[in-house]
Parts: C-alpha cells; structure tokens; sequence
C-alpha cells in the first residue's frame, strides 16, 4: 500500500491536474515494463548479433592472411629452387670459362712467343762473326772487308731454315718487322744501332741449326773464304730478349676472306 501511496504521488506531482483512481496506475505501469523490457532485450540481442559477428569477421581476416602467407611461401620457394638452377648454370659456365681462359691465355703467349713480345729461354747456338782484319790493312779501303747488313740477313735466313724459333742479334730479337740495316758505316737493328763483333743467338736444335750454317759451301764457308772471323758454339741454355720495339700496325686488318 506505502509503494502504491508513492507511486500515486509521483504521478500527481509530474502530472497535478492527473486524477487517478486507485486502479489505475496498473496499465501504465505495466505498459512501461513491457516496453522497458522490449528494449533490453533489443539492446541484448543486438550486442550478442554484433559481438557474433565480430568474432567471424576477426576468424575470417585471419583464415585470409594464413592463405596469403601460405602463398608468399609457396612463391619463395620457387624463387629459390630457380635461383639455385640459376646458380648451378654460373658455377658450370665459371668452370667453363676459367678452362676457355686457360686456354686462351696459353694461345695469347705462344703468339707473344712467335711475335718476338716475350723473352725465351733455350737449347741453341751462338754464331759470331767480325770485321777481317785485312780492313786495317788493305790500302783500297776498308769497305770489302766489314761485315754489312747484307753480310747477316743470310745468317738469320739459315737459321730460320734450320728450326730457329727466336733469334737475336747483339740482343737485338729479330722479329718479322725487323729491319737490318746499313746506316753509313754502322749496321742497325731494329733501328738501335750496333756494332761488331756480332753475336747472333738462336734457340732451337743445335744440331739442326749448326747443320745448317756449316753445310758445305754455306754461309760459314764463305765467310771464312773471305777472310772474317767466325765463331760458332753450342749452348745447353740460352736468353734471348723480347723485341724492344711492339710492332705498330696501322694499314693492316685481320680478314678471313681474299678479297675479290
């Protein structure tokens, strides 16, 4: 009765011109709790629907990012297994081209061998040959009796046909572009002036390249028929030096083809 007494005064105070009978308080009220109770339960429901879906959504965001991950990682490992066939492919062309180096670098030095460009060491012989001594004592003139440049292009000529593959001349190597020369009463090679006596190194068959000097009638015999000093020696070893001048080559091209 003091809640219903209580109730009544409430509402007269918020309504005063409110007349209500002592019954009918029940229908507002009861109206009032069933709406009240409508929105909780509204309220309920909506954050346990939202809390659900929440959930999912977290549960499919991370069912997505496992399957990205998953084929990042399929993706790297492809990368790598063609990264490892890429690298296997270096290694086998590094082997490749270290052999094709070796052996260009043995091709490139006997060319340098052959071009004069590098010093050699070797089995040969020594050919010296001097001025007569009939050149301080001829009363005509000392000419007939000095060796001259066309006095050693047939030395070198012999020896080259005797197997010589590096020839000097007072150390002067004489190479394919060598010039040997008369210069007045001096003799050049190489265009570096020299003087007698002349020592003419070659590195071959001794055997081979003496046969070839002292054959009969040959360049020794006739030397010695005209009265200059000659002397020829066999070495176990010999030096010869590179040619002091590279070759310049202005005006020729490596061709493969003859011209038509």
């Amino acid at each position: 009765m003091a809640e219903r007494e209580l109730l009544g005064s409430q509402l007269r105070r918020w309504h005063p011109h409110l007349r209500l009978k002592p019954k009918d308080w029940v229908v507002p009220l009861t109206a009032a709790s069933l709406v009240l109770g409508m929105l909780l339960a509204l309220q309920f429901g909506s954050q346990k629907s939202a809390g659900e879906l929440t959930g999912r959504g977290r549960a499919d965001l991370l069912a997505q990012m496992l399957a990205g991950e998953r084929a990042r990682e399929k993706q790297l490992e492809s990368e790598i297994v063609q990264l490892r066939s890429q690298r296997d492919k270096y290694a086998k062309a590094a082997a490749a081209g270290e052999q094709g180096l070796s052996l260009l670098n043995k091709e490139n030095e006997l060319y340098k061998l052959a071009l004069g460009l590098t010093p050699v060491v070797g089995s040969g012989i020594v050919f010296r040959v001097n001025d007569s001594d009939l050149a301080r004592e001829s009363s005509t003139g000392a000419e007939p009796f000095l060796i001259h440049d066309y006095d050693l292009w047939p030395i070198v000529n012999e020896l080259r046909a005797g197997g010589a593959e590096a020839i000097a001349i007072n150390d002067q190597r004489v190479v394919a572009t060598t010039a040997i020369r008369c210069v007045g009463p001096v003799v050049n090679v190489n265009g570096v002036p020299v003087s007698p006596p002349y020592d003419i190194k070659a590195v071959g068959s001794a055997k081979d390249l003496m046969g070839a000097l002292t054959i009969k009638d040959g360049i020794v015999d006739r030397l010695r028929a005209a009265r200059f000093p000659v002397y020829l020696e066999q070495r176990s070893e010999l030096y010869i030096p590179a040619a002091s001048v590279t070759p310049k080559i202005r005006f020729a091209r490596p061709t493969k083809e003859m011209p038509r």
